[in-house]
């Protein structure tokens, strides 16, 4: 757990960036569907039975967590950006 912590700190980077970035991807592709399948599972009357406000609660819960996983994995995965200071190799 502290190393996920730590990958925030500006210098320092989740190991095996690109995999990372290809999970992300990947979530953000599968959210996507998901939310045009419900969608298009609403419309035509088959599928969850909720109302238009439970709908944009539901979305506005998943924007939510998925924004904090987006935010995460793009501050994750790169050395350019980060939280505090950036790391000093030769003082560590």
């Amino acid at each position: 757990m502290l190393k996920l912590w730590n990958a925030l700190r500006a210098g320092e980077v989740l190991t095996n960036p690109a995999a990372w970035k290809n999970r992300q991807n990947l979530i953000n592709a599968l959210v996507a569907i998901l939310g045009a399948v419900l969608w298009i599972l609403n419309k035509v009357g088959v599928g969850l039975e909720l109302s238009g406000d439970e709908m944009a609660s539901v979305a506005g819960g998943i924007a939510i967590v998925m924004g904090a996983i987006n935010n995460y994995l793009t501050t994750a995965t790169t050395d350019k950006i980060g939280v505090g200071k950036p790391v000093d190799p030769t003082n560590e």
